[in-house]
């Protein structure tokens, strides 16, 4: 039986030149309300993305200048409507990848910070997980 973790809480710190600009397209991507800078501007929490897991932007001097070692995956209903409503934020498209009944997207945010979007989530052992849409509104 593995021991209990001593890790509380998980921060994913993405380095930004524009902390601003940032931080309403990840705001926006995300649905939540970015907190005010800090640190004499160095630093934005844009909210959680799930439970204690956070994401914090971090502006830095130098621009991004090769691909990103570790990168954010998310689960969508719908990978084209995700895929527009990056677009409009000002996001680009990496690579696209349709095969059999997947369809995953390699997106990158205006710094060029990689991330993807598929409909599916991954098992711990590997299997695909469909996406569960939200239940509508009233």
């Amino acid at each position: 039986m593995p021991k209990p973790s001593m890790v509380l809480a998980v921060q994913v710190v993405l380095d930004v030149s524009d902390i601003e600009r940032a931080a309403t397209f990840w705001g926006a991507l995300l649905g939540q309300e970015p907190g005010l800078p800090r640190a004499n501007g160095q630093f934005v929490t844009v909210g959680a993305l799930i439970g204690t897991t956070w994401l914090v932007l971090q502006r830095v001097p130098e621009g991004k200048t090769v691909k990103n070692r570790v990168h954010l995956d998310f689960t969508v209903a719908d990978v084209d409507a995700a895929i527009n409503h990056i677009l409009a934020l000002g996001g680009r498209t990496v690579r696209e990848v349709r095969e059999g009944a997947g369809h995953f997207v390699t997106m990158a945010d205006p710094d060029g910070n990689e991330f993807c979007v598929a409909a599916y989530a991954r098992s711990r052992t590997g299997e695909r997980i469909p996406a569960i849409a939200p239940p509508a509104g009233p």
